[in-house]
Parts: C-alpha cells; sequence; structure tokens
C-alpha cells in the first residue's frame, strides 16, 4: 500500500462544541478543528486532510470518523444547527450502541472508500480495554479522565479543558500505535497478499476472513451466514457423554442420569435456551 503521512485522530462532541483533532506522527504536530459559537471548521480544509492521509483512531470506525463526514455534512447544510444536529447524533451512536457497520445508514452518509483509515481497537489484544487502560499499560505519561460531564453547557474555558484533554488522547493512541508497529506490518502484509484490508481487524478476523477467502477460491463459490431468525429451533441427539452438573440442566435436558433412563431428543433454541423435545 502507498504510505501517506500518518495523523492520529479524535474528536470531542458537546452542546454547542464539536473539535477535530489530529497529530501528526513524523513530527509530534497537532491541529484543530473547532465548531463552536466562537470559531467554525473549514470544512474543505477538514476533508482535505481526511482524504490525504493515513488516519488512525481509537474506535474511529463506528464513531470519530462516521461524525467527522457527518459533521462536514452538517456544517454544509447549516452551520447553526450543526452542533445541535451532532450532538444528538452523537448519543444515538453511543446510547443505541449502534454498530460500525450501521453508522452510514443512521447518518444518511457515505464515508469515502478511498479513506485510508486504520482504527487500533480490533488489533489491539484485549477487547474490552479503554483507551485509558490501555494507556496505563504502556506507562503513558498522564493520564485523565474526562473532565466535563458529557451533557454539559460550555463555556470557552470548559472548551479549552476539552481540547487539551482531547490531546492527552492524541498522545494515548499514538502511543498505542507504536507499541503495534510490529502487528500492524504483518497486517499490511497480509493485506498485500490476500488483497484485504485487515489493518482494523483482530487476529481472529484476520484468521476468518483467509479461511473465507480460500474456500471461496476453491469452489468457486460465495461464502455467506445462513440467516436464521431468532427463535428457530432444531432437534439435536444427545450424545452419551454428555453430563450436566447443575440441577436446572439436569432437570432441562436429563443430561445428569444415564442415557438410556430420559428421551435423547431435546431441542436448542436459538436464543440458547435448551427445552426437552416432545
Amino acid at each position: 500500500m502507498t504510505q501517506r503521512p500518518t495523523l492520529i485522530c479524535d474528536i470531542e462532541t458537546y452542546h454547542g462544541f464539536f473539535l477535530v483533532a489530529f497529530k501528526r506522527v513524523s513530527d509530534g504536530k497537532i491541529r484543530t478543528f473547532e465548531h463552536s459559537d466562537r470559531s467554525q471548521i473549514d470544512t474543505d480544509r477538514l476533508l482535505a486532510i481526511m482524504l490525504q492521509n493515513r488516519i488512525v483512531t481509537y474506535n474511529g470506525q463506528g464513531y470519530d470518523v462516521p461524525l467527522i463526514f457527518y459533521a462536514i455534512k452538517c456544517i454544509g447544510e447549516d452551520p447553526a444547527t450543526a452542533n445541535a444536529r451532532l450532538k444528538q447524533a452523537s448519543d444515538q451512536i453511543i446510547n443505541g450502541r449502534v454498530r460500525y457497520w450501521e453508522v452510514e445508514q443512521l447518518l444518511g452518509i457515505a464515508i469515502p472508500r478511498r479513506l485510508d483509515h486504520v482504527d487500533l481497537i480490533e488489533p489491539q489484544p484485549n477487547a474490552f480495554a479503554s483507551l485509558k487502560t490501555l494507556n496505563g499499560r504502556m506507562h503513558g505519561k498522564r493520564m485523565q479522565d474526562l473532565p466535563i460531564e458529557p451533557d454539559a453547557r460550555l463555556t470557552h474555558a470548559d472548551m479549552d479543558a476539552l481540547t487539551l484533554y482531547c490531546g492527552n488522547d492524541l498522545d494515548a493512541t499514538h502511543l498505542l500505535w507504536d507499541n503495534l508497529a510490529e502487528p500492524m506490518a504483518l497486517r499490511e502484509a497480509l493485506s498485500e497478499e490476500y488483497g484485504i484490508n485487515f489493518r482494523s481487524k483482530s487476529d481472529s478476523q484476520i484468521g476468518e476472513a483467509i479461511v473465507k477467502k480460500r474456500v471461496e477460491q476453491e469452489t468457486g463459490e460465495r461464502v455467506q451466514k445462513v440467516a436464521t431468525p431468532a427463535g428457530t429451533s432444531f432437534r439435536y441427539k444427545v450424545p452419551p457423554y454428555m453430563r450436566f452438573n447443575t440441577n436446572s440442566r439436569q432437570s432441562s435436558t436429563g443430561c445428569g442420569r444415564p442415557i438410556s433412563s430420559f428421551r435423547p431428543m431435546v431441542r436448542w433454541n436459538c436464543r440458547r435456551s435448551w427445552t426437552v423435545a416432545r
């Protein structure tokens, strides 16, 4: 892949305040874009930076990047209402736990496919760790929690404090990027070999994608998930070696007694509950 300048990216979204911050890896220079009552974002310049550089984020696929492109849209349509729309969208994504593949439809945007973006949330080895947790484990120089409540109405001093806080998150993401240098180099090599962008995928996701691609190459058919509606059930013959230790499982399946003493056919419900087939 062609190497572009690498920029670490993070955003902050509040009532009346939207901030996009970049940190250039090569020299540590920071550039911010603020949309508030004291500043308006140059959307043409912001778009150019997004498309002309390699953007590195933490959880950017499902939050930062979609909101940046939504901000470009909202500010272009009506700068006066942009902040309110951005805050509402941010709350919908966070409170609704919207998955990254659903965000574009929710916001009514299309993220350019030529965007060179790497999200570190999956490549890092701890799937449940926050950026702050990882920063501590990597011995980051500064640990800071969010200084202002997410629904607060900000003064200009609050905006300045959030800008400094965002800079700390940039440093933490930069530190994680440096620590993932070897895994990212492997992902770059595999991406070249298989023609799939693996840079934002976990190890298990990469393995699944490679197996899927090889199966498709061998069979000449596209591998797809089988659609199984919630509540679908099927019959399963319990093998003789299956046993449960708890009374609730024994009573529902009979698997605490010898196989000959109960009906060997049970039904597995897709809601993950065992029931004896009748």
